[in-house]
């Protein structure tokens, strides 16, 4: 009887963000049952681009010309590829912080040498103008992560 349940399931129930997709032309028999790998790690290199627009919210105190757009989409789709929720992103010499989840800008962020960034859990930065957009590159931890005297405090706690 369970069965019946999951048959019912796999009818071809999908997501809407599905068809938005580069892949939504592509049949399971193009994609196969063992590339996943290969397209994830494609994704997190850039060499595939979703397609999906960044928004920049009302609030944001923001502009970008299309082309900014086009090059923070490419860094937010890598971000999103390495399962990022809350990016900040190097565009241009601003940094922006984007919700990945609603691709939106949320505002510029000023840093301060002496002040903790939060709400961030990856800093990447945008491909340069007329680069690859594969040129997008995740910058990783901060430099306090390799501080073995500052991890070594925080080991204490």
């Amino acid at each position: 009887m369970s069965t019946d349940y999951l048959k019912l399931l796999a009818g071809g129930v999908k997501p809407a963000a599905l068809d938005r997709s580069p892949f939504a032309q592509l049949g399971r028999a193009d994609i196969g049952p063992t590339s996943f790998s290969t397209l994830l790690d494609q994704a997190k290199s850039g060499a595939i681009d979703s397609g999906m627009p960044v928004s920049i919210a009302r609030n944001a105190g923001v502009e970008l010309s299309d082309e900014q757009l086009t090059r923070l989409a490419s860094a937010v789709d890598r971000a999103e590829a390495a399962g990022a929720s809350r990016a900040l992103v190097q565009l241009d010499g601003m940094w922006l912080a984007v919700d990945v989840g609603t691709r939106q800008v949320t505002g510029i962020e000023k840093l301060d040498p002496l002040k903790a960034a939060t709400g961030i859990d990856t800093v990447i930065r945008a491909p340069q103008r007329d680069a690859d957009h594969a040129s997008a590159a995740l910058l990783g931890p901060p430099a306090a992560m390799h501080n073995t005297n500052l991890l070594g405090l925080l080991a204490q706690r």
